[in-house]
Protein backbone atom coordinates (compact mmCIF):
# COMPACT_ATOMS: atom_id res chain seq x y z
CA UNK A 1 0.00 0.00 0.00
CA UNK A 2 1.38 3.39 -1.02
CA UNK A 3 2.23 5.56 1.94
CA UNK A 4 2.23 9.36 1.82
CA UNK A 5 5.66 10.80 2.48
CA UNK A 6 5.92 13.26 5.37
CA UNK A 7 6.08 16.79 4.04
CA UNK A 8 7.56 18.66 6.98
CA UNK A 9 7.57 22.45 7.32
CA UNK A 10 7.81 24.66 4.27
CA UNK A 11 10.31 27.45 3.76
CA UNK A 12 9.38 30.74 2.12
CA UNK A 13 10.73 33.53 -0.06
CA UNK A 14 9.41 37.00 -0.85
CA UNK A 15 8.44 38.57 -4.11
CA UNK A 16 9.04 42.29 -4.57
CA UNK A 17 7.42 45.42 -5.82
CA UNK A 18 9.32 48.56 -6.83
CA UNK A 19 7.48 51.36 -5.06
CA UNK A 20 9.38 54.18 -6.80
CA UNK A 21 12.54 54.57 -8.83
CA UNK A 22 12.46 52.01 -11.62
CA UNK A 23 14.45 52.96 -14.74
CA UNK A 24 16.05 55.94 -12.97
CA UNK A 25 17.99 53.38 -10.92
CA UNK A 26 19.81 52.35 -14.11
CA UNK A 27 21.29 55.87 -14.21
CA UNK A 28 22.48 55.98 -10.59
CA UNK A 29 19.34 57.29 -8.89
CA UNK A 30 17.90 55.46 -5.83
CA UNK A 31 14.88 53.16 -5.94
CA UNK A 32 12.67 51.60 -3.28
CA UNK A 33 11.82 47.88 -3.22
CA UNK A 34 9.15 46.44 -0.92
CA UNK A 35 8.84 42.69 -0.16
CA UNK A 36 5.74 40.65 -0.94
CA UNK A 37 6.25 38.40 2.05
CA UNK A 38 5.82 34.64 1.87
CA UNK A 39 4.88 34.77 -1.82
CA UNK A 40 6.51 31.37 -2.47
CA UNK A 41 6.63 28.36 -0.15
CA UNK A 42 8.79 25.33 -0.86
CA UNK A 43 9.49 21.85 0.45
CA UNK A 44 12.09 19.30 -0.65
CA UNK A 45 12.21 15.53 -0.16
CA UNK A 46 14.52 12.76 -1.25
CA UNK A 47 13.60 11.19 -4.58
CA UNK A 48 14.94 8.70 -7.10
CA UNK A 49 15.46 11.52 -9.59
CA UNK A 50 15.81 15.25 -8.98
CA UNK A 51 12.79 17.33 -9.99
CA UNK A 52 11.27 20.80 -9.62
CA UNK A 53 7.49 21.17 -9.50
CA UNK A 54 5.68 24.52 -9.43
CA UNK A 55 2.03 23.76 -10.29
CA UNK A 56 0.93 27.43 -10.33
CA UNK A 57 3.49 28.16 -13.06
CA UNK A 58 3.02 24.88 -14.96
CA UNK A 59 6.61 23.87 -14.18
CA UNK A 60 7.51 20.19 -13.82
CA UNK A 61 11.12 19.65 -14.88
CA UNK A 62 14.06 17.39 -14.03
CA UNK A 63 16.62 19.03 -11.78
CA UNK A 64 19.53 18.30 -14.12
CA UNK A 65 18.36 21.15 -16.29
CA UNK A 66 16.67 19.73 -19.39
CA UNK A 67 17.37 23.01 -21.17
CA UNK A 68 16.64 25.28 -18.20
CA UNK A 69 19.65 27.55 -17.46
CA UNK A 70 18.42 28.10 -13.89
CA UNK A 71 18.10 24.40 -13.07
CA UNK A 72 21.43 23.69 -14.74
CA UNK A 73 22.97 26.36 -12.50
CA UNK A 74 21.25 24.89 -9.42
CA UNK A 75 22.59 21.45 -10.33
CA UNK A 76 26.07 22.97 -10.55
CA UNK A 77 25.71 24.52 -7.10
CA UNK A 78 24.67 21.17 -5.62
CA UNK A 79 27.74 19.54 -7.19
CA UNK A 80 30.00 22.29 -5.91
CA UNK A 81 28.83 21.70 -2.34
CA UNK A 82 28.96 17.91 -2.87
CA UNK A 83 25.21 17.60 -2.31
CA UNK A 84 22.90 15.04 -3.86
CA UNK A 85 20.71 16.25 -6.71
CA UNK A 86 18.22 13.43 -6.11
CA UNK A 87 15.67 15.69 -4.46
CA UNK A 88 12.15 16.70 -5.42
CA UNK A 89 11.51 20.41 -4.78
CA UNK A 90 7.85 21.35 -4.64
CA UNK A 91 6.86 25.03 -4.66
CA UNK A 92 3.52 26.73 -3.97
CA UNK A 93 3.40 30.16 -5.63
CA UNK A 94 0.95 32.96 -4.87
CA UNK A 95 2.86 35.18 -7.26
CA UNK A 96 2.50 35.32 -11.07
CA UNK A 97 5.67 34.83 -13.08
CA UNK A 98 6.94 37.40 -15.59
CA UNK A 99 4.94 40.32 -14.17
CA UNK A 100 7.81 42.33 -12.65
CA UNK A 101 7.21 41.04 -9.12
CA UNK A 102 10.47 39.17 -8.52
CA UNK A 103 9.07 35.69 -9.14
CA UNK A 104 12.25 34.14 -10.52
CA UNK A 105 14.37 35.40 -7.62
CA UNK A 106 11.80 34.20 -5.11
CA UNK A 107 11.91 30.78 -6.79
CA UNK A 108 15.72 30.73 -6.56
CA UNK A 109 15.65 31.55 -2.84
CA UNK A 110 12.82 29.09 -2.14
CA UNK A 111 14.63 26.24 -3.93
CA UNK A 112 17.88 26.91 -2.08
CA UNK A 113 16.15 27.11 1.29
CA UNK A 114 14.26 23.87 0.65
CA UNK A 115 17.49 22.06 -0.25
CA UNK A 116 19.22 23.59 2.78
CA UNK A 117 16.46 22.36 5.09
CA UNK A 118 16.39 18.83 3.65
CA UNK A 119 20.15 18.30 3.51
CA UNK A 120 21.01 20.36 6.61
CA UNK A 121 23.57 22.45 4.73
CA UNK A 122 23.18 25.42 7.09
CA UNK A 123 23.70 28.14 4.51
CA UNK A 124 23.50 31.62 6.02
CA UNK A 125 21.12 34.23 4.57
CA UNK A 126 24.16 35.89 3.02
CA UNK A 127 25.12 32.66 1.27
CA UNK A 128 21.54 32.06 0.13
CA UNK A 129 21.48 35.57 -1.31
CA UNK A 130 24.77 35.09 -3.17
CA UNK A 131 23.70 31.72 -4.58
CA UNK A 132 20.31 33.11 -5.58
CA UNK A 133 22.11 35.88 -7.49
CA UNK A 134 24.01 33.14 -9.39
CA UNK A 135 20.67 31.59 -10.38
CA UNK A 136 19.32 35.01 -11.35
CA UNK A 137 22.36 35.57 -13.58
CA UNK A 138 21.64 32.24 -15.28
CA UNK A 139 18.06 33.41 -15.87
CA UNK A 140 18.58 37.07 -16.80
CA UNK A 141 22.25 37.64 -17.64
CA UNK A 142 22.98 40.82 -15.67
CA UNK A 143 20.41 41.28 -12.88
CA UNK A 144 20.60 44.18 -10.46
CA UNK A 145 20.67 42.00 -7.34
CA UNK A 146 17.58 43.74 -5.97
CA UNK A 147 15.12 40.89 -6.44
CA UNK A 148 17.21 38.20 -4.77
CA UNK A 149 18.12 40.55 -1.88
CA UNK A 150 14.47 41.33 -1.14
CA UNK A 151 13.51 37.67 -1.66
CA UNK A 152 16.13 36.53 0.85
CA UNK A 153 15.83 39.10 3.62
CA UNK A 154 12.13 39.98 3.18
CA UNK A 155 12.58 43.62 4.13
CA UNK A 156 12.13 46.98 2.45
CA UNK A 157 15.30 48.40 0.94
CA UNK A 158 16.56 51.45 -0.88
CA UNK A 159 19.10 50.55 -3.52
CA UNK A 160 21.48 52.60 -5.63
CA UNK A 161 23.68 51.43 -8.48
CA UNK A 162 27.16 52.89 -8.04
CA UNK A 163 29.76 52.62 -10.80
CA UNK A 164 32.64 51.79 -8.48
CA UNK A 165 30.91 49.57 -5.93
CA UNK A 166 27.99 48.00 -7.80
CA UNK A 167 24.69 47.92 -5.90
CA UNK A 168 24.41 49.54 -2.49
CA UNK A 169 21.48 48.56 -0.27
CA UNK A 170 20.14 50.19 2.87
CA UNK A 171 17.20 49.07 4.99
CA UNK A 172 14.14 51.30 5.02
CA UNK A 173 12.29 52.23 8.18
CA UNK A 174 8.56 51.64 7.55
CA UNK A 175 6.72 53.70 10.18
CA UNK A 176 3.17 52.67 9.22
CA UNK A 177 2.09 49.48 7.34
CA UNK A 178 1.51 50.22 3.66
CA UNK A 179 -1.78 48.75 2.37
CA UNK A 180 -1.02 47.89 -1.26
CA UNK A 181 -2.94 46.44 -4.18
CA UNK A 182 -1.10 44.85 -7.08
CA UNK A 183 -3.02 44.92 -10.38
CA UNK A 184 -1.96 42.71 -13.28
CA UNK A 185 -2.17 43.44 -16.99
CA UNK A 186 -2.85 40.60 -19.41
CA UNK A 187 0.71 40.51 -20.75
CA UNK A 188 4.13 40.06 -19.15
CA UNK A 189 6.46 43.01 -19.04
CA UNK A 190 9.90 43.03 -20.61
CA UNK A 191 12.41 44.84 -18.44
CA UNK A 192 15.24 44.39 -20.94
CA UNK A 193 13.16 45.81 -23.81
CA UNK A 194 11.98 48.80 -21.76
CA UNK A 195 15.46 49.54 -20.40
CA UNK A 196 16.64 49.51 -24.01
CA UNK A 197 13.86 51.89 -25.03
CA UNK A 198 14.79 54.39 -22.31
CA UNK A 199 18.47 54.04 -23.23
CA UNK A 200 17.72 54.92 -26.87
CA UNK A 201 15.52 57.81 -25.78
CA UNK A 202 18.29 59.05 -23.51
CA UNK A 203 20.78 58.86 -26.37
CA UNK A 204 18.54 60.79 -28.75
CA UNK A 205 17.27 63.41 -26.27
CA UNK A 206 19.83 63.42 -23.50
CA UNK A 207 19.01 66.63 -21.62
CA UNK A 208 15.20 66.34 -21.30
CA UNK A 209 15.28 62.60 -20.61
CA UNK A 210 17.97 63.08 -17.97
CA UNK A 211 15.69 65.70 -16.40
CA UNK A 212 12.94 63.07 -16.08
CA UNK A 213 15.38 60.60 -14.53
CA UNK A 214 16.69 63.19 -12.05
CA UNK A 215 13.11 64.10 -11.13
CA UNK A 216 12.30 60.44 -10.35
CA UNK A 217 15.36 60.28 -8.09
CA UNK A 218 14.18 63.37 -6.23
CA UNK A 219 10.75 61.80 -5.70
CA UNK A 220 12.38 58.66 -4.28
CA UNK A 221 14.24 60.72 -1.68
CA UNK A 222 11.02 62.43 -0.64
CA UNK A 223 9.31 59.02 -0.50
CA UNK A 224 11.94 57.63 1.89
CA UNK A 225 11.02 60.40 4.34
CA UNK A 226 7.28 59.83 3.82
CA UNK A 227 7.67 56.09 4.55
CA UNK A 228 9.75 56.82 7.65
CA UNK A 229 7.14 59.23 9.05
CA UNK A 230 4.07 57.26 7.97
CA UNK A 231 2.73 60.00 5.71
CA UNK A 232 0.71 57.84 3.32
CA UNK A 233 -1.01 60.78 1.62
CA UNK A 234 2.36 62.28 0.70
CA UNK A 235 3.68 58.89 -0.43
CA UNK A 236 0.65 58.38 -2.67
CA UNK A 237 1.14 61.76 -4.34
CA UNK A 238 4.81 60.93 -4.95
CA UNK A 239 3.82 57.61 -6.55
CA UNK A 240 1.40 59.43 -8.86
CA UNK A 241 4.09 61.92 -9.89
CA UNK A 242 6.57 59.10 -10.46
CA UNK A 243 4.12 57.35 -12.78
CA UNK A 244 3.85 60.53 -14.82
CA UNK A 245 7.60 60.56 -15.36
CA UNK A 246 7.62 56.87 -16.28
CA UNK A 247 4.86 57.53 -18.80
CA UNK A 248 6.97 60.33 -20.25
CA UNK A 249 9.80 57.80 -20.63
CA UNK A 250 7.40 55.74 -22.80
CA UNK A 251 7.38 52.56 -20.71
CA UNK A 252 3.67 52.60 -19.91
CA UNK A 253 0.93 50.90 -21.96
CA UNK A 254 -2.84 51.42 -22.39
CA UNK A 255 -3.53 48.55 -19.98
CA UNK A 256 -1.21 49.97 -17.33
CA UNK A 257 -2.85 53.38 -17.72
CA UNK A 258 -6.30 51.79 -17.36
CA UNK A 259 -5.27 50.01 -14.16
CA UNK A 260 -3.73 53.17 -12.70
CA UNK A 261 -6.92 55.11 -13.50
CA UNK A 262 -9.15 52.38 -11.99
CA UNK A 263 -7.13 52.36 -8.77
CA UNK A 264 -7.17 56.13 -8.37
CA UNK A 265 -10.90 56.38 -9.16
CA UNK A 266 -11.55 53.73 -6.48
CA UNK A 267 -9.79 55.89 -3.89
CA UNK A 268 -6.13 54.86 -4.03
CA UNK A 269 -3.84 57.53 -2.62
CA UNK A 270 -1.36 56.72 -5.37
CA UNK A 271 -0.98 54.27 -8.25
CA UNK A 272 1.79 53.64 -10.75
CA UNK A 273 3.32 50.99 -12.91
CA UNK A 274 5.90 48.88 -11.10
CA UNK A 275 8.99 47.27 -12.59
CA UNK A 276 10.10 47.62 -16.16
CA UNK A 277 6.74 48.41 -17.72
CA UNK A 278 5.63 47.47 -21.22
CA UNK A 279 3.11 45.18 -19.50
CA UNK A 280 3.36 43.54 -16.10
CA UNK A 281 1.82 45.20 -13.05
CA UNK A 282 0.80 48.32 -11.21
CA UNK A 283 1.05 49.04 -7.49
CA UNK A 284 -1.59 51.10 -5.70
CA UNK A 285 -1.40 52.52 -2.18
CA UNK A 286 -4.59 52.68 -0.09
CA UNK A 287 -5.28 54.65 3.07
CA UNK A 288 -6.76 51.74 5.03
CA UNK A 289 -7.67 48.07 4.74
CA UNK A 290 -11.23 49.08 3.78
CA UNK A 291 -9.95 51.36 1.03
CA UNK A 292 -7.58 48.60 -0.04
CA UNK A 293 -10.56 46.27 -0.54
CA UNK A 294 -12.38 48.93 -2.58
CA UNK A 295 -9.41 49.30 -4.93
CA UNK A 296 -9.08 45.52 -5.24
CA UNK A 297 -12.79 45.14 -6.04
CA UNK A 298 -12.71 47.92 -8.66
CA UNK A 299 -9.79 46.38 -10.54
CA UNK A 300 -11.36 42.92 -10.47
CA UNK A 301 -14.74 44.29 -11.55
CA UNK A 302 -13.04 45.66 -14.68
CA UNK A 303 -11.85 42.14 -15.55
CA UNK A 304 -8.25 42.34 -14.34
CA UNK A 305 -6.52 40.12 -11.79
CA UNK A 306 -5.31 41.75 -8.58
CA UNK A 307 -4.23 40.88 -5.06
CA UNK A 308 -3.54 42.64 -1.76
CA UNK A 309 -0.24 42.98 0.06
CA UNK A 310 0.74 44.91 3.17
CA UNK A 311 4.30 46.14 3.52
CA UNK A 312 5.60 46.47 7.07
Amino acid sequence: EARERPTGPKVSAAGKVILLGEHAAVYGEPAIAIPLEGALRAHAEHADHGRLTVPAWQIDQPLDGDGSPVLTALHGILQRFELTADVHIQVDADLPIGMGLGGSAALAVAMLRAVDQLLTVRWTDEQINELALELEKAAHGNPSGVDNTVATYERAVCFTREQSEGQRFSDLSVHTPLPLVIGLTTRPGSTAAMVGRVHRLHGAHSAPVQQEITSIGRLVRFAIDAIATGDLVELGMLMNLCHGHLNALQVSTPELETLVHLAREAGALGAKLTGGGGGGSIVALAESSQAQQQVLDAIRAAGFEAFQATAT
